[in-house]
C-alpha cells in the first residue's frame, strides 16, 4: 500500500522533532578539578561562580607616622635612588663640607697630605683666627670648610709645593641641624639656645623649598646608638595646620628634601 507523501513528509517530521527535544550535557572537568558546564550555566540553570586569578587585595598600608622610621630601601636589599641621596648627604654632613661656615668657638683638626708633622687640632679664636705652623695666623672663621682650606693652602705654600690641606671639624661651638636637598640654602645651621627648633622653622631658615621639593616626604637622619634612623615629616600637612606633626630637632640632626617625583 503506498503511503500519500503528504502522510509521509508529516511522520519525518515527527521523528525529527522527536529527536532534536532529547539532550543530554555531559559534565567536563576544567584545569582546577571541579565540573564546568557547556553554555554558562551550573547545576539546574545556575550561572558559574566567578572565578577569580588573583589574590584578594591586600589591607592599604598604615598612614605613615612621625614615630615610624622611614623605609629606603628595596625588597632585595638593594638601595634605592632616594637612600642613596640619604647616604651621600650624611657623607657630606660628616666630612664637613655641608655648607657649615666655621665659627669662633669651634675645635678643627687639620692635616696637610705627607706632612704628618702638621695634623694639628685647634681652637678658632673669637677673631676667627688660627695659628699654624709656617703659615702663622690664617683667617679661618666666616669661612666654608672648602674655603678654610684654600685659605691655608695658599698660606703654607710659599714653603711646600702644592700642599693639600684637608679641615675637619670635629666640635662645633654651638649645636647644629644640617639641611640638605631641595631648599633654597642647603647648610648648617645653629639651634636657639633658648628653645628647640622644629623642622618648619629649620627649612625656613634655609630658604624655604625649591620648586622641585617633595614637602610630603621629608627626612629627619638622627644618629641612636651609632645608627642613623630615619624618619619621616609631612611638612605640606604641617603647613595645611596639622602643628602636632613638626618635629621639634635634636643637635646634629640632618633634615633631607628628597626631589620630587613628578
Amino acid at each position: 500500500m503506498r503511503v500519500p507523501r503528504a502522510f509521509a513528509v508529516l511522520l519525518f517530521s515527527l521523528a525529527l522533532s522527536a529527536c532534536a527535544g532529547v539532550s543530554v550535557t555531559i559534565p567536563r572537568s576544567d584545569a582546577r578539578g571541579g565540573p564546568s558546564f557547556q553554555g554558562g550555566k551550573g547545576p539546574a540553570g545556575m550561572p558559574p561562580a566567578p572565578v577569580s586569578s588573583s589574590a584578594p587585595d591586600s589591607a592599604p598600608a598604615a598612614a605613615e607616622t612621625l614615630s615610624k622610621p622611614a623605609q629606603a630601601a628595596k625588597a632585595d636589599g638593594t638601595a634605592t635612588k632616594e637612600e642613596l641621596a640619604i647616604q651621600a648627604a650624611l657623607a657630606k654632613v660628616r666630612s664637613g663640607k655641608a655648607g657649615y661656615k666655621v665659627r669662633p668657638g669651634d675645635l678643627i683638626e687639620i692635616s696637610v697630605f705627607q706632612e704628618k708633622d702638621l695634623d694639628r687640632k685647634l681652637r678658632v679664636g673669637p677673631d676667627g683666627l688660627i695659628t699654624y705652623p709656617l703659615a702663622g695666623k690664617v683667617t679661618v672663621g666666616g669661612l666654608d670648610v672648602p674655603a678654610a682650606e684654600a685659605e691655608l693652602a695658599t698660606a703654607l705654600q710659599k714653603y711646600l709645593i702644592n700642599p693639600q690641606v684637608s679641615i675637619f671639624v670635629s666640635e662645633y661651638s654651638s649645636s647644629l641641624v644640617h639641611i640638605l636637598g631641595e631648599v633654597r640654602s642647603p647648610g648648617s645651621y645653629p639651634i636657639p639656645g633658648d628653645r628647640p627648633m622644629t623642622v618648619l622653622e629649620a627649612i625656613s631658615q634655609a630658604g624655604g623649598f625649591t620648586q622641585y621639593a617633595s614637602q610630603e616626604r621629608t627626612r629627619v637622619i638622627r644618629e641612636a646608638d651609632g645608627k642613623p634612623q630615619t624618619f619621616n615629616v609631612n611638612v605640606r600637612a604641617i603647613t595645611a595646620g596639622s602643628k602636632e606633626l613638626d618635629m621639634k630637632l635634636e643637635p646634629n640632626d640632618v633634615i633631607f628634601v628628597p626631589e620630587s617625583f613628578f
